[in-house]
């Protein structure tokens, strides 16, 4: 008798451990994925276009679950380089929402999440940036650029012109050398409204290129403002 129960306890044991694996399995099965989305874009409030970026390492939107702010860890994700923002993984539910960027304290959004919800948020950028192409040589292009600073002046402290061969371009993302060009010792009169003439050298024909300006004043994250892409080949 005790050796036949000695060849049951195995069985048990096994027949025991399969029950509570299936019970779990069923668990997890039966658990829904968050599938709500909140989108929308940042817009300059004063010209009414979106503010290009860079992404990652760009203005990101922060949402806070339960309404409020708190010791938790926000939900964080990129702003797209143009400007536009999507989540398509949150749970329903209230949540307090921000923007943050190359961009004065954007106002703060109560969202009631349920399915799924847009909202553009308006903000003032630190800088502005104009670009155009003058002129495309055998194996360079020449290209002018414009800086012009919001209302709270902050100080120019870099300008860049950026070209790259993806339609990704960035201050990480760029093929040209030495872009950079530090202006803390120059006086911000003497950077805005002003043209910058650029010639970038040592291209190739058939190549589509990308290019933009970007340009940095003080501020607590070194973010950078932008213009928008322009694409085009020799």
């Amino acid at each position: 008798m005790i050796k036949n129960m000695k060849n049951r306890c195995p069985i048990l044991c096994l027949i025991v451990s399969l029950f509570i694996i299936f019970s779990c399995s069923d668990r997890i099965d039966n658990y829904t994925a968050p599938s709500s989305s909140f989108s929308g874009r940042i817009i300059d409030k004063e010209t009414g276009k979106q503010i290009q970026g860079q992404q990652p390492d760009g203005a990101r939107i922060r949402m806070y679950e339960g309404g409020k702010f708190n010791a938790k860890d926000p939900i964080d994700f990129w702003v797209m380089q143009e400007g536009n923002f999507v989540n398509k993984a949150l749970f329903d539910g209230t949540y307090k929402v921000i923007a943050e960027g190359p961009f004065e304290k954007s106002d703060t959004l109560s969202l009631q999440l349920q399915n799924a919800a847009k909202y553009d948020f308006k903000v003032i950028p630190f800088l502005n940036l104009t670009i155009d192409i003058l002129e495309k040589k055998e194996s360079s292009v020449v290209v002018k650029y414009r800086i012009s600073q919001s209302a709270a002046k902050r100080k120019i402290q870099r300008r860049a012109l950026l070209i790259s061969n993806r339609p990704y371009v960035d201050i990480n993302n760029y093929i040209n050398q030495s872009p950079f060009i530090n202006t803390n010792d120059i006086s911000d009169s003497d950077l805005t409204e002003k043209d910058f003439i650029t010639e970038i050298t040592g291209l190739s024909k058939g190549v589509q290129y990308y290019i933009r300006s970007g340009a940095r004043c003080n501020n607590s994250n070194s973010y950078y403002n932008y213009s928008e892409i322009l694409s085009f080949r020799l």
